[in-house]
């Protein structure tokens, strides 16, 4: 049907051994009755944040994560089909939207090769999944390889014609859940050690303090890289020294001015100058010397 073919006839031995075995909702529909103007959304939206469902109608995903058939909602809450759910729940402030341009090319390219379009397609996430391989009582697909993930009720069974090929789809997939583990291990090391939040932390530049030097234009300037001086190597650099490299070092790296030690207080330090130099950040608090 509409280019559509069978493997193997389907007589009635067989669809008395499947016919219990089916469930349409875990493949391809939403238990009990789906509104069919959900189905025609093409709102596509990309993670730009890892989020772990905290209810059963909720989703959880990965960064870049694409969630698909998304329907947008008034509560800060938007529903969309992921790793198997479809329409469930995930925070809008977790996405971004794919332009339209790019949701075209992306579709076009991933859906040519499917008969079912954007129906075939979907993903599961890896984390901590264990997987086995098993005989399979089915014609053409005698061996079978059952998914199980941790935040999946039923484990997703795939089929293999060869044991050997089975074998080679276990291995990858072992392969990837274990780096996914250890991805998802090592970024909660570091939340621990470092105390910050790995959401946090992709949002943030850190900086290497360096020392201060004319070779760092010969060489290239580095943007994640800055260095500190006070208010009279400063002057002397962006009025008489070399004015210009000053400017060009302000165009790409960050740099920190500090009074110099003979002040006590701040009250005649003008950091106007400094800040028309493009050094963007002027130390206005007192300074001891050597500290």
């Amino acid at each position: 049907y509409n280019t559509i073919k069978l493997c193997f006839p389907v007589n009635e031995d067989i669809a008395q051994r499947n016919g219990n075995d089916i469930d349409d909702s875990s493949i391809s529909s939403t238990p009990g009755y789906m509104d069919p103007s959900t189905a025609l959304t093409k709102i596509t939206v990309k993670a730009i944040f890892d989020y772990e469902g905290r209810r059963d109608d909720e989703l959880s995903f990965c960064k870049h994560a694409v969630i698909t058939n998304v329907v947008k909602q008034d509560c800060g809450w938007w529903r969309g089909d992921y790793g198997g759910k479809m329409q469930h729940w995930f925070p809008s402030n977790y996405v971004e939207e794919i332009q339209e341009a790019h949701q075209e090319n992306f579709d076009r390219g991933s859906t040519e090769s499917m008969f079912l379009g954007s129906s075939q397609k979907g993903s599961l996430d890896l984390t901590g999944a264990l997987v086995e391989i098993g005989k399979l009582n089915q014609p053409n697909l005698e061996w079978k390889i059952k998914i199980q993930t941790s935040n999946a009720c039923t484990p997703f069974v795939l089929g293999a014609l060869l044991r050997e090929e089975a074998e080679e789809w276990k291995n990858l997939i072992v392969e990837t859940a274990h780096n996914a583990s250890a991805r998802e291990t090592e970024n909660k090391k570091m939340e621990r050690e470092l105390k910050i939040a790995k959401e946090i932390s992709d949002l943030i530049i850190y900086c290497r303090s360096v020392d201060f030097c004319f070779e760092i234009g010969e060489r290239g300037f580095v943007h994640n890289e800055m260095s500190s001086f006070n208010e009279t190597k400063a002057e002397k650099l962006m009025c008489h020294q070399a004015e210009n490299f000053f400017f060009r070092y302000h165009q790409v790296q960050f740099s920190r001015v500090y009074p110099k030690g003979q002040r006590i207080d701040s009250s005649n330090y003008l950091p106007i100058p400094l800040w028309n130099a493009g050094c963007q950040m002027a130390a206005l608090n007192y300074q001891s010397p050597g500290s």
